[in-house]
């Protein structure tokens, strides 16, 4: 391979590697997103129960 083929194949790697970082970071972003949302209904669950003073059971 000549140094130009070497450095052509290089800077195909790092565009791919930066495609690569890039829908990672939207996943990370979409997996934010989506605890934040968990997370809000954990919270309101959690204030519903410490707000009722008996739970019963029917069986």
């Amino acid at each position: 391979m000549t140094k130009e083929e070497v450095t052509t194949i290089t800077n195909l790697q790092k565009e791919i590697l930066i495609g690569h970082l890039g829908d990672m970071h939207s996943r990370l972003e979409t997996i934010i997103e989506e605890t934040s949302y968990l997370l809000a209904n954990f919270k309101a669950m959690k204030m519903i129960l410490d707000n009722t003073t008996e739970i019963s059971i029917k069986k």
